[in-house]
C-alpha cells in the first residue's frame, strides 16, 4: 500500500505542476486555486488515516498477545490451571474466527467479545487486580495490588516469586529492574523457586525482544538442581522459544526433539510435542506442525483443544476430509462446542456435504454463535436445510389438492440424504487412511529408531506396482527419479526415517512432440517415510493444493544363475 501511495504523490506532484503552468503560468505560487492540490492534500489524508488505523491495530495485536504471555506466565507462577484453560478456551474462538475469515471480515468486533467473555469468567483477586493496574500502566496501583498480594503469601518462596513478578511487570512498562532481578535472584538461589523465579526474569527479557539475556536466565534456571520436572519444562521450552525468536531455530527444534526423547513423562512429552507444533506453525510448517499434535494426541487423545488445533491445521493444508474427522471427534466430546460445530459446518461445506453443513451451523447459531449465523446466511439460498425442507413439503402434502411433485420431492429429498450419508462414509475411511500416514510420518520424524545408513536405498524401485523408478544418493541428497510419459524426480534430506522433498517435472519446448527438455522445473514438495525393514516408502507429493499418495516397493535383483 505504500508503494501505491508514493506512485500516487509522485503522479500528483507532475500533475500539480502541469495544472499550475497550464492556469497561473507566473503566479504559480498561487497554489490553494489548484484542484489538483486540494486532491492531493486529501490523498495525503487519506494516507495519514491509513498509518494511523495500521498503527492502533498493531499495537492493540501486540498488546493481546502480551496478555496471553502474561496470564500464561502467573497460571505457571501459581500453579492454577484456570488460566491456562481460558486461554486455550480464547485460542479456541480465536482459531474459529480464523477458519472462516473468508465468511466475514469484520473479525476486530468478533475478537472483543471474546474478550470480554474472559474478563466476565476471571474472579477478582489480589493478583488480578495487579494485572489490570498493570494493564492501564497504573504504577501506583501496581504497588497497592503487589503490597496486598505479599500479605496474603504466608510462605517466603510465595514472596520471592511474586516479588519477581512484580519487577517484570515493571520492566515492561518501562522501569529498569535490572538492579531488582539481581537481588530477586540471590534471595532464591539455592531455593526450590530459584527455577520458577529464572523463568519469570527470562520472560520479561523475552516479552521485550531481549532473547539473548532472556536465554542466559533460561540457562541459569536449568542449572539449578531444586528444580522439579514440571519446572524444568518450562524452562526448557521458554529455551527453545528464545532461541526460535532470535532466529537460531535449528537450536530450538533440536532442544525440544532432545528433551523429548529423553523423557517418559507423558504429561511433558506432551507439552513439548504442543511446543514444537506452536513453533512448526510460526515456521509456516503445516506438515510438521500437524506431525507433532497427532504424536500428542497419542497421548491424549481425548484433549479436545488439540484436537481442534489439529482439524485447524489440517484445514489450512486443504485436507478437509481428515479436519471433518477431528472436529466430528471435538463435537462428540463437547456438543456444546461452538467453534469446532461452527468449523464442522465449513468443513461440510468445502466437502460439499450441504445438508450436513446447514444442520451444523444451525446447532452453533442454537449455541449464540454469530458467526455460524454469518455462515449460515451466506448459504442460505443455494445450501439446503434439510429440517426447513421437510417442513414445507409435509405441510403441502397435508393439503387436500396435493401436487403429485411434492411426493417425488420427499423421495428425492430421502434418497438425496442417503447419498450424502453414503459420500460422508467414504470420506472418514479417506480421512483414516490419510490419519494412518501422518502418525506414521510422526513416528519416522521423532522417534530415533534407525540405525541404517541412507545408502541402503540406492537401486531401482516400483512407483504404485506401475512405473520403475532409481534412488541414488549424491552428497547426503536423495534423489528419486522416474518416467510417466514425462519425467520427473523427487529430491531433498532424508532425517531419521523422515523424507523431506522438493517434487520437480520436466519441462518441454513443445509438450506435444516432447523433444526439447528444457530442464527441470519445482512443481510443489513431499514429504514420507521409509518402513523399518527399508523395503518399502510411502510419499505425499504436494502439487499446488492437490496431493498424491504414492507407494515405492524394492525391485528385489535377480542373482545370476551359474
Amino acid at each position: 500500500m505504500k508503494w501505491f501511495f508514493s506512485a500516487v504523490a509522485f503522479l500528483m506532484a507532475l500533475v500539480i505542476g502541469i495544472e499550475a503552468n497550464i492556469k497561473l503560468k507566473e503566479e504559480w505560487y498561487y497554489l490553494h486555486k489548484l484542484t489538483t492540490f486540494w486532491i492531493g492534500i486529501a490523498l495525503l489524508l487519506v494516507y495519514g488515516s491509513y498509518i494511523l488505523v495500521n498503527f492502533v491495530k498493531k499495537k492493540w495485536k501486540e498488546y493481546k498477545e502480551e496478555m496471553q504471555r502474561l496470564n500464561d506466565e502467573i497460571a505457571k507462577v501459581n500453579d492454577t490451571s484456570r488460566d491456562k484453560t481460558l486461554l486455550r478456551e480464547t485460542k479456541e474462538e480465536l482459531q474459529t474466527n480464523q477458519v472462516d475469515k473468508e465468511h466475514n471480515e469484520d473479525n476486530d468486533h468478533k475478537g472483543e467479545i471474546i474478550e470480554d467473555k474472559v474478563e466476565e469468567e476471571v474472579e477478582i483477586r489480589s493478583i488480578d487486580k495487579l494485572i489490570k493496574s498493570w494493564m492501564h500502566k497504573d504504577k501506583d496501583k501496581m504497588k497497592i495490588a503487589y503490597e496486598e498480594l505479599q500479605n496474603e503469601a504466608t510462605i517466603s518462596s510465595d514472596k520471592i516469586k511474586n516479588e519477581a513478578l512484580y519487577y517484570s511487570l515493571l520492566y515492561r512498562v518501562g522501569e529498569d529492574s535490572t538492579r531488582n532481578f539481581e537481588t530477586i535472584e540471590n534471595k532464591a538461589q539455592g531455593t526450590e523457586v530459584f527455577g520458577n523465579v529464572m523463568s519469570i526474569i527470562a520472560n520479561a527479557y523475552q516479552t521485550t525482544h531481549n532473547y539473548e539475556i532472556a536465554i542466559s536466565y533460561y540457562e541459569k534456571g536449568l542449572r539449578s538442581h531444586e528444580n522439579n520436572t514440571d519446572t524444568n519444562g518450562v524452562l526448557i521450552r521458554g529455551l527453545a522459544n528464545s532461541n526460535f525468536m532470535s532466529g537460531n531455530k535449528k537450536e530450538a527444534y533440536r532442544l525440544l526433539k532432545s528433551e523429548l526423547n529423553s523423557t517418559n513423562n507423558l504429561e511433558e512429552r506432551f507439552e513439548y510435542l504442543n511446543k514444537l507444533a506452536e513453533l512448526y506453525k510460526t515456521d509456516n510448517n503445516i506438515d510438521s506442525q500437524i506431525s507433532a499434535l497427532e504424536k500428542a494426541l497419542e497421548i491424549k487423545p481425548n484433549d479436545t483443544s488439540t484436537l481442534f488445533d489439529v482439524a485447524y491445521a489440517y484445514t489450512e493444508n486443504n485436507q478437509d476430509n481428515i479436519a471433518l474427522l477431528h472436529y466430528k471427534s471435538v463435537v462428540n466430546m463437547d456438543p456444546t462446542h461452538t467453534g469446532a460445530l461452527n468449523n464442522l459446518g465449513v468443513a461440510y461445506g468445502r466437502l460439499n456435504l450441504n445438508f450436513s453443513k446447514i444442520k451444523s451451523y444451525k446447532q452453533a447459531f442454537e449455541l449464540d454463535n454469530t458467526l455460524a449465523a454469518s455462515n449460515l446466511a451466506q448459504v442460505y439460498i443455494s445450501a439446503g436445510f434439510e429440517g426447513e425442507a421437510r417442513g414445507i413439503l409435509e405441510e403441502a402434502n397435508s393439503q387436500k389438492n396435493v401436487h403429485e411433485f411434492v411426493g417425488q420431492a420427499l423421495v428425492s429429498l430421502q434418497e438425496a440424504l442417503k447419498k450424502e450419508k453414503e459420500a460422508e462414509q467414504k470420506k472418514i475411511k479417506e480421512a483414516q487412511d490419510e490419519r494412518m500416514f501422518q502418525r506414521k510420518l510422526a513416528s519416522a520424524e521423532f522417534e530415533l529408531t534407525s540405525d541404517k545408513e541412507p545408502s541402503i536405498l540406492i537401486g531401482k524401485w516400483r512407483i504404485n506396482e506401475k512405473y520403475e523408478s532409481e534412488i541414488e544418493i549424491r552428497d547426503d541428497v536423495v534423489i528419486i527419479s522416474w518416467t510417466n510419459f514425462r519425467k520427473y524426480k523427487l529430491e531433498g534430506e532424508i532425517n531419521n526415517r523422515y523424507l523431506s522433498l522438493n517434487f520437480y517435472e520436466m519441462d518441454y519446448a513443445y509438450p506435444s512432440i516432447a523433444k526439447e527438455e528444457k530442464g527441470f522445473k519445482n512443481k510443489g514438495t513431499a514429504i514420507g517415510y521409509i518402513e523399518d525393514e527399508c523395503s518399502k516408502i510411502q510419499i505425499r507429493i504436494k502439487d499446488q493444493d492437490k496431493l498424491v499418495y504414492y507407494e515405492f516397493l524394492r525391485v528385489k535383483e535377480e542373482k545370476d544363475n551359474k
